[in-house]
């Protein structure tokens, strides 16, 4: 099988299980790496929060809207820039994080079972060299 498509199909079994492992929560694939990226860097804006996850403007605004109404974020206006406005986990969002990063874990594990970490560090840098390079293909 070529890499393009072994990446692709262990991608969307990956959505798919975060999917159901969340479903409890309401929230989706487009939904917890929002939780994430404020995790790490609490008040970035949408375009922020966008470029960190490379997902879509239309999509973040979608999710953005779905997480506030959900009290998982919340959005105050930012002091400098009246257009814009910060995004901040609340406690529901704080709460739900150690789930998430388990059941990431949890993925991890079981996929990457069998496998030394000699392999695994070589696997990740090619993994990563992979995504680098094709980033600069644009």
């Amino acid at each position: 099988m070529e890499l393009g498509k072994m990446l692709a199909i262990s991608y969307r079994e990956y959505q798919n299980y975060m999917r159901e492992e969340l479903k409890d929560f309401s929230l989706g694939n487009t939904d917890y790496p929002l939780l994430l990226v404020l995790d790490k860097f609490p008040g970035m804006s949408q375009n922020e929060v966008g470029r960190k996850t490379r997902l879509s403007k239309s999509v973040i605004s979608k999710s953005v809207c779905k997480l506030l109404e959900m009290k998982y974020i919340q959005m105050t206006p930012d002091e400098n820039h009246r257009q814009k406005n910060r995004l901040y986990l609340t406690e529901k969002g704080v709460k739900v994080l150690p789930y998430i990063q388990e059941r990431k874990k949890l993925w991890r594990n079981r996929v990457l079972k069998g496998n030394n970490e000699e392999d695994l560090e070589i696997f990740f840098k090619v993994l990563n060299n992979m995504f680098e390079n094709s980033l600069e293909m644009k």
